[in-house]
């Protein structure tokens, strides 16, 4: 049964994003409790593992489409609460979509990477996932937010959007 509410991590769902907003933060970051997957019983692990980690970016791109649809038509008769709803639920999934899909660990890019390396170079890149991340913070930091994802994520919208 889907159950968002078994996602929930204490202090990176609520606490910390609520500390943040109280704190006016220029910037929010939290996080859920991952889900959890026994790879053993999947028939072809590594095959099975990429389409477990392709099914929340994959889910997230669907969310932006359904988003979109009724922007793309009916975007000059939406009341403006509803276009403002519409958009963002449109942009946070294409931004949580592209955010997920990078290749460092534990996001679910990784996971795609790996299923197409050899083994050898598979255990090689697998290697760096307890600094995962740290390499993410450092992503960040060097502008991965800014430089990468905003733009492709307001190009994608565009797309979908405007066409």
């Amino acid at each position: 049964m889907l159950n968002p509410l078994k996602h929930i991590d204490p202090f990176g769902t609520v606490i910390l994003p609520l500390l943040l907003i109280f704190l006016k933060s220029s910037f929010l970051i939290g996080w859920a409790k991952p889900v959890p997957v026994n790879p053993a019983l999947l028939r072809d692990p590594q095959r099975g593992m990429m389409l477990v980690s392709a099914a929340g970016p994959l889910t997230n791109i669907a969310l932006a489409l359904v988003a979109a649809l009724p922007l793309r038509i009916l975007l000059s008769s939406l009341p403006p609460w509803l276009l403002d709803l519409l958009v963002n639920w449109c942009i946070i999934n294409i931004f949580l979509a592209l955010f997920n899909l990078v290749p460092v660990p534990p996001l679910d890019g990784s996971k795609l990477v790996a299923y197409f390396l050899p083994p050898r170079m598979r255990a090689k890149y697998e290697s760096i996932t307890p600094y995962g991340l740290l390499v993410i913070i450092g992503l960040l930091f060097l502008g991965l937010m800014d430089k990468v994802i905003l733009p492709l994520c307001h190009l994608i919208f565009s797309l979908l959007v405007e066409g």
